[in-house]
């Protein structure tokens, strides 16, 4: 018996189950940017199997200071990109977590279905991530970066060049003197 084609074919029978398993739902939920404090987002659903029901909650934590929530036009404004509005409607929010509901039964198409925009108007995202669950299932932490840390983060890159051609200049000098 060799080893080798041993292995090679449970390898390739693990892989072969993996394929055949039907795959879970996959939702996703992502930042688009953000202006003057207002944070927007999109909701992804994954194939035809994804469907909202009537009342799923989308429930959005991690931010200070809600002041308001909305649906609004997408930012993309691409083929096969639905306004949020279409399945959602703002439901409720405090000061650290927004809900939008469902309010239709929407079945899932034969693509991936970007839902756009979710927008919500805080203070800020203290860890600089935030969490959405849909239907009580945790979808992936979404990065959210602070307005000041994008400045910050220019600022930085900025001042980091400016003194990079500074220090070329000495050294450009400190050569020629010898």
């Amino acid at each position: 018996m060799n080893l080798k084609n041993l292995s090679f074919g449970l390898i390739m029978t693990g892989l072969g189950v993996v394929a055949l398993t039907a795959q879970a739902q996959a939702y996703e939920f992502n930042f688009l940017g953000s202006n003057n404090n207002t944070y927007n987002f999109e909701f992804v659903t994954d194939g035809p199997n994804d469907n909202i029901s009537d009342n799923d909650e989308l429930i959005i934590t991690g931010f200070t200071g809600i002041s308001d929530i909305q649906l609004t036009a997408p930012i993309n404004n691409v083929a096969g990109v639905l306004p949020a509005s279409i399945a959602f409607k703002t439901t409720s929010f405090t000061p650290d977590t927004a809900v939008f509901t469902a309010n239709a039964n929407i079945s899932g198409i034969l693509r991936d279905t970007p839902y756009q925009t979710f927008s919500i108007t805080a203070t800020g995202v203290p860890p600089d991530f935030v969490n959405a669950n849909f239907r009580g299932n945790d979808l992936s932490a979404t990065p959210v970066p602070e307005p000041l840390t994008i400045l910050g983060t220019l600022a930085a890159l900025g001042f980091g060049s400016r003194c990079q051609k500074e220090f070329a200049k000495k050294q450009s000098a400190n050569s020629e003197d010898a």
